[in-house]
């Protein structure tokens, strides 16, 4: 499937989500925006780039986006369980963005393919 067709819409979700997310955190309104760096990092450290060789990080980041969006589209992930994920793995020891995205990912995956 290519999720890329879907990063458009993808973009602003995932956006949305992340922007949810930091907001819980840090407990006022946040905008964020979620960089090509954060998700085609997360995409790669989630082991979800093996059929995506030699591309560069916006196309990564357009597959994350389209992933999260198809999922969502088709109900197999909400956008309470996209924050709660988030929040939780960003608050983790160790966690980080990057690490939360991955999870995200996982998740996602899981669901698609699960």
């Amino acid at each position: 499937m290519r999720f890329e067709e879907f990063s458009p819409l993808g973009d602003s979700l995932v956006n949305f989500i992340y922007s949810l997310a930091v907001s819980r955190i840090r407990k006022t309104p946040v905008s964020k925006r979620a960089s090509n760096r954060l998700l085609s990092e997360a995409l790669t450290n989630a082991g979800l780039r093996e059929n995506k060789r030699r591309v560069n990080k916006h196309s990564l980041a357009d597959y994350a986006e389209g992933l999260i969006f198809y999922a969502w589209k088709n109900k197999l992930v909400t956008i309470e369980e996209c924050v709660d994920i988030l929040v939780e793995r960003m608050q983790d020891e160790n966690g980080s963005e990057v690490y939360a995205f991955s999870e995200l990912l996982r998740y996602i995956e899981a669901k698609i393919h699960g």
